[in-house]
Formats: structure tokens, sequence, C-alpha cells
């Protein structure tokens, strides 16, 4: 008479045992890694510059990581929606904060009086805007391209609580990764 076979003939408690450990031992490892990065994304966010108006600092389809925040400060590149096109995220530098009296003259931009020393830009700005108070609640903002890039010069101010967050670091391409929370 032939005998049928079961599983637990064919695997003894030793496999069973080491193959249960395995599983256990993955199942936890993505269990930590879901919650890094629900933790990363309830904190931080991704993004592609979607244009060269923040060159030579960031080039087009650099991919950064933010921290999202409305707590930025001048030099901060921060991305925000668009004050005339909500659906549109803008990716600019912070050049004044509420009560800074901004300016824009003989190629240089000028900060509460004074004239900013700006090594970031690609060049310096070939237009003149008239003085300027950043209102409370609002940032001025600017590109570092300055002559490609359409920012608070030619359409007016952001309101903080539509900032999105502050721009950490390239992190591609690789060979263009770098911090710019220290810029």
């Amino acid at each position: 008479m032939q005998r049928e076979w079961t599983a637990k003939d064919l695997v003894d408690k030793h496999v069973l045992t080491s193959i249960w450990k395995r599983v256990s031992s993955l199942s936890t490892r993505f269990l930590r890694m879901f919650v890094l990065i629900g933790i990363l994304m309830y904190f931080f966010s991704f993004g592609i510059a979607p244009t060269e108006s923040m060159y030579p600092t960031i080039h087009p389809k650099d991919m950064m990581i933010f921290k999202k925040t409305q707590n930025v400060e001048r030099g901060d590149i921060i991305f925000f929606h668009f004050p005339l096109d909500e659906q549109q995220m803008y990716l600019k530098r912070v050049i004044g904060i509420p009560g800074d009296v901004i300016e824009v003259k003989e190629g240089f931009v000028y900060l509460n009086g004074t004239a900013l020393n700006e090594p970031y830009i690609h060049q310096q700005p070939g237009y003149t805007m008239e003085e300027m108070t950043v209102p409370a609640g609002k940032v001025f903002v600017l590109g570092d391209n300055r002559n490609n890039s359409f920012d608070s010069h030619e359409w007016g101010f952001v309101e903080v609580e539509k900032i999105k967050g502050k721009v950490l670091a390239v992190i591609l391409p690789f060979n263009r990764i770098h911090l710019l929370f220290f810029a």
C-alpha cells in the first residue's frame, strides 16, 4: 500500500521554525521601514525644480528635499503656492521679511538701504524696482537667476501661510548633491 505524504512529513519542525523566524524578521523590518517613511513624509517633502529661475544654486530637474515649515528667514529657499495661481508651486529665495525695505537699482538688491552681497546669483539684476516695504504676514522672494525669474519684483509678496516649506538639500543628480540650509 502506498502512503500519501503530508506537508508535515516533508518539512520538519526546524525548517518551519527557521522560515517563521525569517518571515517575522522581514515583517518587522518592513514595519520599521513604513513607520520611518511615514515620519519622513510628515515632516519632509520632495520636489523637482521646474525652471532655471534658481540657477546656479538649483538647476532645472534637480530633485530636492524640503522641510515642511512656514518659519522662514532671509536667505532660505522656499516653495510656496504662487499668489496669482494657487495650483502652481514656485521655488524662490526669501530676500525680505515683514518690515524690510527692498529696492533694486544699479544692478544690486538693497535691503534696508544696504546692497546685498549675493555670491549665489547668476547675474546682477538688469532691472530696477522702486522701494517696497514688506507687509506683516508676507515675504519678498527673488530667483537666483535674477534676469530670468518671474518673482516678487513683478507680482508682489508671498503670504507666509502659502509657504509649504524650505529646501534643505539637492539630492539628485548625484553629482550635484549639496546642502542648502547653510547657503
